[in-house]
């Protein structure tokens, strides 16, 4: 039986609640995230968009049909969103995408209705089925299944939700331009320079260019966003979570 309810401490830090407040708050469902990467949302409405003062709020506002989850109407408050999920509010003409700010904090980014449209998707693993296939599994929950494997964990496909069709492949390769999910630098952009592989079980590294600096982070933390440009819009220096 799935839990309805969590301890507000035992919370993933990046929530934005009070722990001390009250004793419990939204669980989520097991969905394309899991609870150490995702926040449900009815958290969401309430503590992110303020469109609710109360759960009890949140709830009606979702039961209504009026929030969008990367093209999708969800209705379950439960429901788990994370990294660069697509939230829509068509009545209110509102979009946004789910980043991480620099605090590791979630941040909800506004974003046009043209953008609302694409999703980019981290492939996270590659699994070899029958006939020569290949299933892509992508860090969101999503998989498909490829006849031509000219993909390798770490890219990035750009999907459309609306058409449940993939629009680019970006390698992951040297000159691209990545966005940090995790580490020191999390919520930075960089252009990665160099990757540098380790020996044994070590996990890969790779080094970064922003502007002037170079650091060193792990391939894990990186998702490729763009080549030449970035392919979604990202938050500003000035943006804070909301």
């Amino acid at each position: 039986m799935v839990k309805k309810h969590l301890f507000r401490i035992a919370a993933p830090r990046f929530w934005k609640i009070n722990r001390k407040e009250k004793k419990y708050t939204i669980h989520p469902v097991p969905g394309p995230y899991s609870i150490e990467s995702s926040i449900p949302l009815g958290l969401l409405v309430r503590a992110y968009l303020e469109h609710a003062k109360t759960s009890r709020e949140a709830k009606k506002i979702i039961n209504s049909g009026k929030i969008e989850v990367d093209g999708i109407i969800r209705k379950d408050h439960h429901f788990p969103v994370g990294l660069m999920a697509i939230i829509t509010i068509k009545s209110l003409n509102e979009h946004y995408r789910i980043f991480f700010d620099k605090n590791g904090k979630i941040l909800l980014h506004k974003i046009t209705k043209e953008e609302a449209e694409i999703k980019p998707l981290k492939i996270i693993n590659k699994t070899i089925l029958k006939k020569k296939k290949t299933q892509l599994n992508f860090y969101d929950g999503r998989n498909t299944i490829v006849n031509n494997d000219v993909y390798g964990t770490s890219d990035t496909l750009v999907y459309d939700v609306n058409k449940k069709t993939f629009l680019d492949h970006l390698k992951f390769e040297r000159g691209v331009i990545v966005y940090l999910i995790d580490g020191k630098k999390i919520g930075h952009l960089g252009v990665l320079d160099s990757i540098k592989e380790q020996k044994g079980n070590e996990p890969t590294k790779i080094v970064l260019k922003s502007g002037k600096e170079k650091f060193e982070t792990l391939k894990d933390y990186a998702f490729v966003i763009g080549k030449d440009k970035v392919v979604i819009s990202v938050p500003g220096e000035n943006e804070s979570s909301k």
